[in-house]
């Protein structure tokens, strides 16, 4: 439903960027593309010169994945000597896994002709969520769901236009026991018209989250797990996680509080990163190892510094 409203119909080859291992959005999004009428070529993540050599070679006219994954993309292809606009063929891209600041969706728009949709989805219930139409204008919530705002502390139900945890439960599915599934995301839902017809109610979109855990370029990165990480290193006395936007992509470093300073910095590094990539499936861009005492003893382990415009 929600490709659909993006555009996507037979005829359409779609580059599906989602991964197909230890994630169940690959998966999805080929079946939704292929419900579409459309071919699905399963690229998955990273591959980045594979992948505008696919999308060239295979003429792809549409685009599922991350926006910061798709500017990526464009400037490797512009690196290999390219005119994305006039060399390739993808006119549409449908996101979800990150926001989509209008900064990247008027560049897509304006200097690439790439006509961009985005979609709220959630894993554990099943997918999308809520999805935008042609109008662009907040997100249509699937009537597959009962989506509920609601008080993070109590659990009451909101009333329209009041922000607070959006609450999920699938009622598409018989044999899927799921009730009042607790996203962690903080949304408000509105009951405007909307021209093109739906008559669905709307998300306003994602404005944060609650507790200590974040998306970084479409994967979540979870307090708990890092801690079980670092529990294994006696080295690490205090840990900290900042997200910050630089250019049109999510950077991650992690500042670690170092017990003895004589180690061997670059291996444990390694060691670090290697583990964080097995246990968060995704990389940090940076690890950085400060003395004991630097982090404040009250600061949180996870910094979101991202800034939407």
């Amino acid at each position: 439903k929600s490709l659909w409203a993006a555009g996507f119909r037979k005829g359409d080859v779609v580059i599906n960027t989602f991964t197909y291992h230890m994630s169940p959005a690959g998966i999805l999004c080929h079946e939704a593309i292929s419900d579409c009428g459309a071919t699905a070529v399963p690229v998955g993540t990273g591959h980045t010169e594979v992948t505008v050599q696919a999308m060239l070679d295979l003429r792809a006219t549409g685009y599922v994945g991350t926006p910061s994954f798709l500017m990526a993309i464009i400037k490797q292809a512009e690196e290999l000597g390219y005119n994305f606009k006039n060399d390739f063929y993808i006119k549409r891209a449908w996101f979800t896994g990150e926001m989509l600041a209008s900064s990247v969706r008027q560049t897509l728009e304006k200097d690439y002709d790439i006509d961009t949709y985005q979609a709220y989805a959630v894993t554990e219930p099943g997918g999308a969520i809520a999805y935008e139409c042609s109008c662009k204008d907040r997100l249509h919530l699937m009537d597959e769901y009962i989506v509920e705002i609601v008080n993070p502390s109590n659990g009451k139900q909101l009333t329209d236009g009041e922000v607070g945890e959006v609450v999920v439960t699938p009622v598409h599915n018989n044999t899927w026991g799921l009730l009042r599934f607790g996203t962690g995301d903080l949304s408000s839902i509105v009951d405007d018209v909307c021209p093109c017809g739906r008559t669905t109610k709307k998300l306003t979109g994602i404005q944060g989250r609650i507790g200590e855990a974040v998306k970084v370029r479409g994967m979540f990165v979870v307090s708990n797990q890092v801690e079980s990480l670092f529990a294994q290193y006696r080295e690490v006395a205090k840990w900290q996680i900042t997200v910050a936007r630089i250019g049109q992509r999510d950077e991650m470093t992690i500042t670690a509080e170092l017990c003895d300073d004589n180690c061997d910095k670059i291996k444990l590094a390694d060691e670090i990163g290697n583990r964080f990539k097995s246990i968060c499936l995704i990389n940090p861009d940076k690890i950085e190892f400060v003395p004991a005492d630097t982090l404040p003893k009250d600061s949180k382990t996870i910094v979101d510094n991202r800034k939407w415009d």
